[in-house]
């Protein structure tokens, strides 16, 4: 069954304001807005894979990491005090990480400290909120895990009489990954963070009109992200790019896919719109396989997808707010299920 993703292009066509003065000249502002909706077919629930299962994966630790790890910054700290630097790991959905308790024999346990951090002290442990307890009879044991979007802080100490300024404070991770197939191997990342003891920085914030949006399914793998354009003229031509993340071991169709074998990913718009759209094109361009599954060849995207859409504006492009909506029909599918 396909999916579909509903986009509301939104413009905003006004004059521009320059530094005292006005210009006449008509401008439009594009905001794409995504809703998804509509979700077919469930996963399987799979028995849990034994961890010592390994599969090493080239680049692992970096672009293509089912797990990410940041830390965030922390300003305005006084002489004194103490500070928290959240550091955050992003597990993709399907995949774990092990707790700081993990039995070593079952699994390799999440590790951080602190590698440097100034003349700022860490008084105590690393906090870690409590991992999911799930007892495992094919490894023998009680598996603590991680999943999605995990928080871990760290308390610093800022000591009396510290000098003003910014403080680098490195965190070294060590961990594995895992789905319900397999583990890969243990992969080590060191994530920074800054703590700027005084007063905070000023900042010049130059506030802008977003033009960027997202959407999704919170039941889908895929998630959209489309970004409009700046200064459109009356009858000019410009173009929006709507991406799509993908989740690992997840793919949608290209565009030239074979809808016999399995659903290409469409665009299409309503026809009584004043904006003229243009047919989408891939800016990341599809990869080929022959799928056994489907006795032909796959025409898929993977992890990332950028497609363009061309669209011209009416001459008669007003100084008011204009929605276009944008309909993106896709389906998403595994090497095992298509939702």
């Amino acid at each position: 069954m396909s999916k579909m993703a509903r986009i509301h292009a939104n413009y905003v066509a006004e004059a521009p304001l320059a530094v005292d003065e006005i210009f006449s000249k008509a401008v439009a502002w594009l905001l794409v807005a995504m809703v998804a909706f509509g979700c077919g077919g469930a996963l399987t629930a799979l028995a849990a894979q034994d961890p010592f299962e390994i599969a090493a994966l080239d680049g692992f630790g970096g672009e293509d990491s089912p797990v990410t790890f940041s830390a965030k910054d922390v300003s305005g700290a006084r002489p004194g005090t103490e500070v928290v630097v959240t550091v955050v790991a992003k597990i993709d959905r399907g995949w774990h990480i092990y707790g700081f308790d993990m039995d070593p024999e079952l699994g390799v346990p999440t590790t951080m400290y602190v590698a440097s951090s100034g003349d700022l002290v860490v008084p105590s442990a690393i906090q870690e909120p409590s991992p999911h307890e799930r007892e495992d009879a094919l490894v023998g044991g009680v598996l603590l895990e991680h999943e999605g979007n995990v928080e871990f802080k760290i308390l610093l100490k800022v000591p009396e009489g510290a000098a003003d300024g910014p403080r680098k404070v490195m965190v070294d991770i060590t961990y594995q990954a895992c789905d319900v197939e397999k583990c890969l191997d243990p992969a080590n990342v060191l994530v920074e963070a800054t703590v700027h003891v005084g007063p905070a920085p000023v900042q010049v914030v130059v506030q802008e009109l977003d033009l960027t949006v997202t959407g999704g399914d919170l039941a889908s793998p895929v998630s959209w992200k489309g970004t409009g354009a700046a200064s459109v003229e009356p009858g000019a031509e410009f173009s929006i790019e709507i991406e799509a993340s993908i989740e690992r071991g997840w793919h949608i169709y290209g565009l030239k896919m074979n809808p016999a074998l399995g659903e290409p990913t469409v665009f299409s718009v309503p026809e009584s719109l004043s904006f003229e759209v243009g047919s989408a094109t891939e800016v990341t361009p599809a990869h080929s396989r022959h799928d056994p599954s489907i006795g032909g060849i796959s025409i898929e995207h993977e992890r990332k997808a950028v497609f363009r859409l061309p669209i011209k504006a009416p001459q008669d492009l007003a100084s008011d707010k204009h929605t276009i909506p944008v309909t993106i029909a896709y389906q998403v599918c595994d090497a095992r299920i298509c939702l």
